[in-house]
Order: C-alpha cells, then sequence, then structure tokens
C-alpha cells in the first residue's frame, strides 16, 4: 500500500538495522527491557542479507527469550530447504560457523553433513563440539563415519561427545577406532568419564567378539591370577549393558556376586540398564 518511494525508503531503512552492528545494538536493547514481542514483529521484516548476523547474535546473547526470537527469524530466513543458510557453515567467523551448524541440525538438513564433517578440523572448540552434536542429529552414514576421527580429538569434551554420538547411532563401522581406544594407554589414563564414554560406545555397536572382549576385562584373569583395576572391570560392565546379545547378560550374571563393591555396583547398573 506504500508509494514505491516510501517502500524503498523503508527497505533501505531495514537494509541499515541487519549490519552486524545495528543487531547487536538492538539486541543489547532489547535484554535490558522487556520489548521482546516487538523483536519478534520488527525482526519478521529484515532481509536475508541479515541472516550472517542474526546467527552471530544468537550465539553471543545469554537471554533465552531473546535467543529464541533470533533463532526464529533466522531459521525464516534461512530458506525453504536453507539454501541460504548451507554456505555460512564454512563461514571463517567461528560464531556464525556455529550457529549455522546448529540451525542446520534443527531442521535435519542431512545436505549439510559434508560441510559439517570438515568443521571437525576447525581449530575451535566449541564449533567442533557444536559440529559432533549436529552429525549425531543428522544420522547420515557420511555424518557417522566422519565422528571416527573425532575419538582422538585434542580435547576431552569432544571425545565424549563423540563417543556418545557414536553409541546413540550404533554405527558398527565404529568397532575398530573404538576397539583401539580402549586398548590405549591414553584411555587407561584417562578421566572416568571419559572411559565409561568408550566403553559404553564399544558395547552399543558390540558382536559376540566384542562381548567376549569386554568379559574378559570383567571376569578374566592373567597367567598370575591377576584381574583388571577395579575401574577397568566397572567400565568393561557398563559396556557389556548395553550390548543387546544374550552373552553380554550371560558375562554381566556372572559378575553380580563379585566382592569388588566397585564392580558389584557396576554390575547391578549395567543389568537394571539392559532389562528388556
Amino acid at each position: 500500500a506504500l508509494p514505491p518511494p516510501v517502500l524503498r525508503g523503508v527497505r533501505a531503512l531495514f537494509g541499515r538495522l541487519s549490519g552486524p552492528e545495528a543487531i547487536q545494538e538492538l539486541v543489547r536493547a532489547v535484554e535490558e527491557s522487556e520489548g521482546r514481542e516487538g523483536l519478534v514483529a520488527l525482526l519478521s521484516f529484515f532481509p536475508p542479507d541479515a541472516l550472517p548476523s542474526l546467527l552471530r547474535a544468537s550465539e553471543t546473547t545469554r537471554v533465552e527469550g531473546v535467543r529464541g526470537a533470533i533463532l526464529a527469524a533466522a531459521e525464516r530466513l534461512a530458506g525453504k530447504e536453507g539454501e541460504r543458510l548451507l554456505p555460512l557453515l564454512g563461514n571463517p567467523d567461528a560464531l556464525i560457523a556455529t550457529a549455522a551448524t546448529r540451525l542446520a541440525s534443527r531442521r535435519k538438513l542431512e545436505a549439510a553433513a559434508p560441510e559439517i564433517a570438515r568443521q571437525l578440523t576447525r581449530p575451535e572448540m566449541s564449533l567442533r563440539l557444536a559440529a559432533v552434536e549436529a552429525l549425531q542429529e543428522l544420522r547420515t552414514s557420511v555424518a557417522a563415519q566422519a565422528l571416527l576421527g573425532v575419538l582422538e580429538d585434542p580435547e576431552r569434551e569432544v571425545r565424549v561427545a563423540a563417543a556418545r554420538a557414536l553409541a546413540a547411532l550404533r554405527y558398527t563401522p565404529a568397532r575398530p577406532a573404538l576397539e583401539e581406544a580402549l586398548a590405549s594407554r591414553r584411555l587407561r589414563e584417562a578421566e572416568l568419564s571419559e572411559r565409561i564414554a568408550f566403553f559404553e560406545a564399544y558395547g552399543s555397536v558390540a558382536g559376540e567378539e566384542e562381548v567376549g572382549m569386554l568379559e574378559r576385562i570383567l571376569n578374566g584373569k592373567s597367567w598370575l591370577g591377576r584381574r583388571e583395576s577395579s575401574e577397568m572391570r566397572a567400565c568393561a560392565a557398563l559396556g557389556l549393558g548395553r550390548a543387546a546379545l544374550p552373552s553380554a547378560r550371560r558375562a554381566l550374571a556372572a559378575a553380580a556376586a563379585d566382592t569388588d563393591p566397585v564392580v558389584r555396583s557396576a554390575v547391578g547398573r549395567a543389568l537394571r540398564g539392559s532389562e528388556p
């Protein structure tokens, strides 16, 4: 209904508002006020060029209501098939790339998997972690295969996330990589939470051979009659609890009355978790 010159002026105004500095100022102002409904209405008029700035702002605000309004606008601007979002996955600005990754995951954009997989080599830990979580959600073969390389990531949080993602996906080609990790000195010296994540991932993809390895750690003895440490045996028990095989449950049952309280507790937890 506006005359063309006025309409051009309005569009030019929103073009200036969509710049990164203007959006950051707008977000700060709204964070300090109660006008979040107005923000939703205002952002609905922003042009597609605002998408990178909105994505960046969604990573910097700590106010959930503001973040939700920004993400709703970003999702609208991303395009029906995410066509405007996909090029931003490789953005050199880690905040933009991270937000684009999260949105691609939320939209279940399978076409994004190859570019998200490339983010696993970026130096920013938070971006790699977001990439691992997104690849788990996308559930493609490309995504699952990419997660194998992150099992040796320099950051513990990323390694644990990758192991848990492979467990959730039950990606059986991960067996050799996980077995190698379980036998490594690094994992034996790792924090308990990391060891548990890797053992549970291994159990989640286990066949009979893998169950046999976990059973040897839990119930076996060396030729000198020595057992593995309490923590390693407990981790093996938790791994067996994730294996969907009768032999895994039999191995756990054999250790149900173990004299080591740490092992006995882990076995009980594993048996409860494996109940049909």
